[in-house]
């Protein structure tokens, strides 16, 4: 995938400091500057876009349910996505708002999606769980 403008970059697994902690979204959109520089960890405002795979476990899910989404809102970061793979894949969007990230777009396998931020970008959730055999 080709981030556009040249000056946002996307990694997997990047660590970003939100508060007093250290998180690393399975995705992380930020400045190409700040991501390219090799840092052992990216300050929030360098931070555009967080993306959290759901993991199975309850533990695992809280955290990207209940924990990680408040911390990243109060760190500034503008859009949270939250993919869920277990059963039908489904994606969800949140902007930051007044009160916290706020549900802007939604979609299940076979509906596209479309985004404008952070970068303009459709797809169908179901080319998350790549080439299936029937």
């Amino acid at each position: 995938m080709t981030i556009s403008p040249r000056s946002l970059e996307m990694v997997a697994a990047g660590n970003v400091i939100v508060g007093d902690d250290g998180l690393i979204p399975d995705v992380v959109v930020g400045h190409a500057k700040a991501i390219l520089k090799g840092p052992v960890a990216l300050a929030a405002s360098d931070v555009l876009c967080v993306a959290e795979v759901v993991s199975p476990g309850k533990v695992n899910r809280d955290r990207d349910y209940t924990i990680k989404p408040p911390k990243y809102a109060a760190a500034g970061i503008p859009v949270f996505i939250r993919v869920e793979l277990q059963g039908v894949p489904r994606v969800e969007v949140f902007h930051l708002g007044e009160q916290g990230y706020e549900l802007v777009a939604e979609a299940e396998a076979g509906t596209m999606l479309t985004l404008d931020q952070p970068f303009p970008v459709s797809f169908d959730p179901a080319a998350l769980t790549g080439p299936r055999s029937r």
